[in-house]
């Protein structure tokens, strides 16, 4: 299996975990859901693994906002500001 097979097929493990997540949230069923969703989360880290720091980088630099300003913005929900 070259490197891009494998990371293709834990692309779709990930991708199908979630979606075995979005069922059971579907069925009222919140533990067996977040189970399934920190799954998913072990296919993707998988993936990012093997990213170069710069790969890392430029994939966090497109994100909407910093964890740092994701979490100040849950600190002022939580202060009611």
């Amino acid at each position: 299996m070259t490197n891009q097979d494998g990371i293709l097929k834990e692309v779709w493990l990930a991708f199908t975990t979630l979606s075995d997540a979005q069922a059971l949230i579907e069925l009222n069923n919140p533990t067996k859901a977040n189970d399934e969703i920190n799954h998913a989360k072990i296919h993707l880290n998988e993936i990012m693994s093997k990213w170069s720091d710069d790969d890392r980088r430029d994939a966090m630099s497109q994100l909407e906002c910093t964890v740092a300003e994701k979490f100040q913005e849950f600190l002022n929900l939580a202060k009611g500001k």
